[in-house]
């Protein structure tokens, strides 16, 4: 089995790009330029596992969002739309994650392109679903925030006239 190091280099000369794990953190950060998206990998020195993870939403909504977290639950039922990785939130900075875990022990340079190649292209993918999920519950939000109220002086022959809308 190769250091963490040394299959860094491997995959990055598969990739055909230099790769080097930073020596304080032990991460090595991709960056698509077209869509600014990061991409992370770990390796930490103490751990018998791989991480890689990309933040999809810099931080979660405020307001009640049940909808919202409910999607990204149904997005992570059986790993079927995060190709068997996970949605999670990070505490810290009330972000939306999408992360991958992998034993070392059964990594190869060319196992760890396959992964990293098919965790990249589902976490564009998601990260669109994840804003556009983000999108209908802020809408659904503020539908329901939306009261009707009858006007002072409303027409009592045809009631619906003369309504107001309360933002609440």
């Amino acid at each position: 089995m190769l250091d963490n190091e040394a299959l860094l280099k491997e995959v990055g000369s598969l990739l055909r790009m230099p790769l080097k794990l930073d020596p304080k953190t032990c991460r090595c950060t991709l960056r698509d330029k077209a869509s600014k998206q990061e991409y992370f990998i770990e390796l930490p020195r103490h751990s018998s596992y791989l991480y890689l993870y990309s933040v999809l939403l810099r931080a979660s909504p405020e307001q009640d969002s049940a909808n919202f977290y409910r999607s990204l639950l149904e997005m992570n039922l059986f790993g079927l739309k995060t190709d068997t990785g996970s949605l999670s939130i990070d505490p810290a900075s009330r972000s939306i994650l999408l992360h991958l875990s992998f034993p070392m022990e059964f990594l190869t340079p060319q196992l760890m392109v396959n992964l990293l190649t098919n965790f990249t292209a589902t976490a564009k993918k998601l990260g669109v679903a994840v804003e556009d999920q983000l999108l209908i519950s802020n809408k659904d939000a503020q539908k329901r925030r939306v009261h009707y109220s009858p006007a002072e002086g409303m027409d009592k022959k045809n009631p619906g006239s003369s309504m107001r809308v309360i933002r609440i």
